[in-house]
């Protein structure tokens, strides 16, 4: 089970779009089995992201996702999308 995940954004001009790039970092402990999809679902958007890179940090394993994520209608998105960290 995921402990924490989350996507930044580096603009504040926003505009609206039915796709865009997404990253994530989720992160798991240790004995968890790590998938190598994630589906993403957060504020209109959604989609399912691939695995990119795994370490690990702390006593934790920082799992970075990929992909596109979708939005049914005209969604509100920042400009210049994600901040990949």
């Amino acid at each position: 089970m995921p402990m924490q995940s989350f996507a930044e954004t580096n603009q504040s001009e926003v505009e609206f779009a039915s796709s865009k790039p997404m990253t994530v970092e989720v992160y798991f402990n240790p004995n968890d089995p790590i998938p190598v999809t994630y589906y993403y679902n957060l504020g209109g958007w959604s989609g399912v992201l691939n695995k990119v890179k795994e370490e690990p940090e702390g006593n934790l394993i920082k799992v970075s996702y990929s992909g596109t994520v979708y939005c049914s209608g005209p969604c509100a998105m920042l400009k210049d999308s994600v901040k990949n960290d």
